[in-house]
């Protein structure tokens, strides 16, 4: 699957003998369906290689944070507190 170009990524190098690295995608408000369908193929393509992963998405006439984190093969969804008045709805 190809990110969309409206996200943006960033990739930590590993260091020396480390194994691990990180990726950042940011992108504004995100679809929720088209963003599940994202993260299940994450899932199913490199399930076991993942440690960890977290993020906050802004969903599109959704006041409140979506709180995203998983371990592997497991993810879990639930909404967090509301957006402030004027902070940026980004996702990360």
């Amino acid at each position: 699957m190809t990110a969309p170009t409206a996200i943006r990524w960033s990739r930590r190098p590993a260091a020396h003998d480390d194994e691990i690295s990180s990726i950042l995608l940011e992108a504004g408000e995100v679809d929720l369906e088209a963003i599940g369908a994202f993260v299940q193929s994450l899932i199913d393509e490199l399930g076991d290689e993942l440690l960890r992963y977290k993020g906050i998405l802004a969903i599109p006439e959704d006041d409140r944070k979506l709180i995203f984190q998983g371990v592997q093969r497991v993810a879990g969804f639930d909404y967090g507190e509301p957006w402030a008045p004027k902070e940026a709805r980004a996702s990360r």
